[in-house]
């Protein structure tokens, strides 16, 4: 098995007493990637998105609240473009985090994480593709 760059990416939440008793800091837990096989837009989605966009997609997950700008709610993207959904524009957000419209700079550059995780550019597509199929399913 080939060993990958580790690349670092947000996980849930620590929430840390500081000061007071009542006075919590929310900040982030970091852990290296993990190989995966999962190849389903939804497995990807549970895997990689779910912390921060909840696992319905609404920007309601777990890591949420320590980040400085609420997750992009992704029920909501083809209503935001005209009842019409931007694929192609999707794939740019998910693999190369340039689309304003999906999200903030906090947001992880995906496509590196994929890339990271398999040499093969035509999984990386796959899952790229498979992923933002998945993001579209949610829309309302």
């Amino acid at each position: 098995m080939k060993k990958f760059t580790p690349v670092y990416l947000i996980l849930g939440l620590i929430f840390c007493v500081a000061g007071a008793a009542n006075a919590q800091t929310k900040t982030l837990k970091v852990a290296p990637v993990k190989a995966t096989t999962a190849q389903s837009g939804a497995d990807l989605f549970r895997e990689f998105c779910a912390a921060c966009h909840g696992f319905d997609g609404k920007g309601s997950g777990p890591a949420a609240v320590a980040l400085k700008s609420k997750p992009t709610d992704l029920t909501q993207v083809s209503r935001h473009n005209g009842n019409k959904f931007p694929t192609i524009e999707m794939r740019i957000a998910v693999a190369e985090g340039k689309v304003a419209a999906h999200g903030s700079s906090e947001m992880p550059v995906w496509g590196d994480v994929l890339k990271s995780i398999s040499p093969n550019s035509g999984v990386t597509t796959l899952r790229i593709n498979n992923l933002v199929s998945y993001i579209q399913t949610l829309q309302q």
